[in-house]
């Protein structure tokens, strides 16, 4: 037998301020919403898994400085 990978639909409801960041990103990257979305949470899910595990989530600006990502 075949095993279709069906998607979920899922709408939502953001205030303005995020629409407008969702809508930069659009223009930005030249990505869909959902691509976004679908990154986004992958990102978010391996940065809770790593803190989960006791591990440190970090971001390196363009100068090198080291910034920890905490209360996620």
């Amino acid at each position: 037998m075949f095993k279709f990978n069906r998607h979920k639909r899922l709408t939502l409801l953001l205030p303005p301020e995020l629409a407008q960041d969702m809508q930069d990103l659009e223009q930005k990257t030249g990505l869909s919403r959902g691509e976004i979305f679908r990154r986004a949470m992958a990102l978010y899910k391996r940065a809770k898994e790593t803190q989960q595990k006791q591990g440190n989530v970090l971001l390196r600006g363009s100068d090198g400085e080291l910034r920890e990502v905490i209360g996620l």
